[in-house]
């Protein structure tokens, strides 16, 4: 029934993709049509369970599932006829050995991960006194709004702030008696072929392979793949939101920009953090008005990534009567030199580490610096918004209040921090990998 579960998420994610843009190519839908199967399933049942008052039963996910793939399959068949689909992404005579090598290594890393997922127990105590215990509630109980709620027990803390997408999807794999490991790894595979099928566009197979290798293999990012934690599932759709962007504003194909949107929309569905990398996706909107002077994208875009923040944030308020328990925040922007010089401090040895992150951050660095010497500046719309999404990253560490130094350390910067730079790294290596003077090298002696 595992496999079941699995099969019928990517079938909606396909048959959502198809309704959306039918230009993919193959090994993209591959990558992505898991992942907003999840996204999309996530926010019916949601909708179902809070608005329909239809409980989360195997059965309700099962006639729900098949119901939307029938019914999106139907819509696009019938405006844009048969799918025809690419198969560019799955030219394996241009693949050469290099880029084979690569992907054995990977296969090796991701199997020996999955191992660890599926042998041992959820040890993470977010996800223990989170998201994965109010998943297995939801199964138990068949509600989102269940008895952790509920004010005689008190159980609910901040962990249960994070928006409704993974716990609801976990608690399909406890329904269906699965561990929801399996859920953040197909996360991890998806998020590798993903970027793969992007990179390939620009660097051929062996610097897509390469690049894509650097990004399995980073430390942390791998680790965390095996257990029930919400950042690297986030990562997914923040580097194909942001990556779609950048090549709608290219290539002007407005049914990227509409994938692209949702897929942003959904990072918020799924971590509230999310938010940063929509309001530096706007980067991409300005440039896109600059260029054709249209308002209609900037309009679209704030209206399909305001709905699942203000839904979430109004469920907390009115629904579940949490807002006492969110993280005192400052709104207005304040001085305070102490603080701004311990925040930078930690962050530049964790972003630097190496034990956490390999060399990603700096051969980031690398690919800047080549850029910039040679004068070309390709790119730049994505260096802006990487950037741009970093500062703002910052500034929301900065203006949480309320606690003191020991605690800002060791729970935010060295916690929160660290996984939330999962979300930048696909980016980054994207970047390097498609800055004209490295691309040109890949292409000229390496494709």
């Amino acid at each position: 029934m595992s496999f079941l579960t699995i099969i019928l998420f990517f079938l909606v994610g396909l048959s959502f993709i198809y309704l959306i843009d039918k230009s993919l190519d193959l090994l993209l839908l591959v990558g992505l049509s898991f992942p907003v199967g999840v996204a999309v399933m996530s926010a019916v049942l949601f909708f179902n369970d809070t608005v329909l008052n239809v409980s989360l039963q195997p059965l309700s996910f099962l006639i729900t599932t098949i119901a939307l793939t029938i019914l999106f399959f139907g819509i696009a068949i019938k405006k844009q006829g048969m799918p025809h689909i690419s198969k560019e992404g799955l030219n394996v005579p241009s693949l050469n050995f290099g880029a084979i090598f690569f992907f054995t290594v990977m296969a090796y890393v991701f199997y020996w991960l999955f191992q660890k997922a599926v042998f041992w127990p959820t040890t993470s105590y977010d996800s223990i006194a989170g998201y994965d215990f109010l998943a297995k509630v939801i199964a138990s109980e068949g509600v989102f709004n269940n008895s952790i709620f509920e004010t005689e027990h008190d159980l609910a803390g901040r962990r249960f702030l994070y928006p409704p997408m993974m716990p609801i999807t976990f608690s399909i794999a406890y329904m269906f008696e699965y561990s929801p490991k399996v859920i953040t790894m197909l996360f991890y595979g998806c998020t590798l072929i993903s970027f793969f099928a992007f990179t390939r566009k620009h660097s051929g197979a062996f610097g897509a392979a390469l690049f894509t290798f650097f990004l399995a293999i980073v430390p942390e990012y791998a680790a965390m793949a095996a257990l029930t934690l919400t950042n690297v599932p986030q990562v997914l759709f923040t580097m194909a939101g942001i990556i779609l962007l950048f090549e709608w504003l290219n290539n002007q194909e407005i049914s990227k920009f509409y994938l692209a949107s949702f897929l942003i929309s959904m990072g918020i569905w799924l971590r509230t953090e999310g938010i940063i990398f929509a309001a530096a996706g706007f980067i991409f909107i300005l440039f896109d008005f600059i260029k054709n002077k249209n308002f209609k994208p900037a309009i679209i875009y704030s209206i399909l990534i305001i709905i699942p923040f203000l839904s979430w944030e109004l469920y907390v308020e009115y629904a579940l009567s949490l807002s006492d328990k969110k993280q005192p925040f400052q709104y207005a922007l304040f001085w305070d030199y102490n603080k701004i010089s311990m925040i930078l401090s930690k962050v530049y040895k964790i972003t630097l580490s190496t034990q956490y992150y390999g060399y990603t951050v700096i051969i980031f660095f690398i690919g800047v610096l080549i850029n910039v010497k040679t004068k070309i500046y390709s790119q730049k719309e994505l260096l802006l918004t990487i950037i741009g999404a970093w500062v703002l990253y910052l500034i929301i560490f900065y203006q949480i209040d309320n606690f003191n130094e020991g605690k800002l350390v060791g729970n935010y910067i060295r916690a929160g921090y660290k996984r939330g730079l999962f979300n930048f790294f696909p980016l980054m290596l994207y970047y390097v990998a498609t800055v004209e003077p490295i691309n040109s090298f890949f292409k000229k002696y390496l494709s």
